[in-house]
Order: C-alpha cells, then sequence, then structure tokens
C-alpha cells in the first residue's frame, strides 16, 4: 500500500467517526493480525485518553505502528532501546512541528475549558500516517 492510500484509508477512518489513534492504526491496517482487536483496545483512548487532553492519539497511533514494525513479543533489550529512540525522534520531530504533544494544547483546551476552536485533529491524522511511513518503510 502506498503512503496515499494509507492517509486516506486514516481519513476515511476518521470521518467515520473514528478517534486519532484507531484512525492513524487503520492507515496501517496491513500491519496488524486482528484491527478489530486493535479498535476495541484503543475505543477509550480518544480526547487525550480517556477525555483527559493529555497525549494525542495521533501521536499515540505513531507510536504504536513504529513499535509492532520494529517491536517484538520477546524482544531483547537492545530492540527495545531502538524502538524507544524512533519513537523519541518521531515525537520529538511532532512536537517541533506543532509546539506540544497533548491533545488539550493542540486543540486549545485549558483546564478542560476550550479557549480556541482549533480543530486539527484529522489535518495531524494525515500527517502523522506521513511522518511514520519515514519510519516503517
Amino acid at each position: 500500500m502506498d503512503i496515499e492510500e494509507r492517509v486516506q484509508k486514516a481519513t476515511e477512518a476518521h470521518i467515520a467517526g473514528y478517534n486519532c489513534v484507531q484512525s492513524v492504526l487503520m492507515g496501517y491496517e496491513d500491519l496488524f493480525d486482528s484491527m478489530e482487536d486493535i479498535i476495541t483496545a484503543t475505543m477509550g483512548i480518544g480526547r487525550g485518553v480517556g477525555q483527559s487532553y493529555e497525549i494525542c492519539g495521533t501521536v499515540l497511533g505513531g507510536a504504536m505502528v513504529i513499535s509492532k514494525k520494529f517491536g517484538g513479543y520477546n524482544a531483547n533489550r537492545e530492540q527495545k532501546h531502538n524502538v524507544e529512540q524512533k519513537i523519541k525522534k518521531f515525537i520529538d520531530e511532532f512536537r517541533e512541528d506543532y509546539g506540544a504533544v497533548t491533545c488539550g494544547d493542540l486543540l486549545g483546551i485549558t483546564n478542560r475549558e476550550v479557549v480556541t476552536h482549533k480543530r486539527p485533529c484529522r489535518e495531524m491524522v494525515q500527517d502523522v500516517v506521513r511522518r511514520v511511513d519515514k519510519y516503517v518503510n
């Protein structure tokens, strides 16, 4: 699947009502054995994990795809370290471009009160699918 097909699949998932982490993962559905289990396991992660507006779901989704691609059930310390370094670089790049990695900051929400009306979620889903492609291909 090429990158634009992945972006389109993730975008369609987001339009259909899947949360950000689910949408990113659906862009990389071919890497996972059971998308049904992934969707179920990530159901409550919307709006910054349980509506806490903490870590952005697109960031979590990107980290999960990188982990799936380079990690393993019986990974040794070196493999875990390498995966963590890739994810750290991915997160650092995201933070540099967006200024934050928390859902609330990205959406302009302070103390659960809307300060601005930013809704960049779909664009971030698309961006993260493209960013992750640099790591997994």
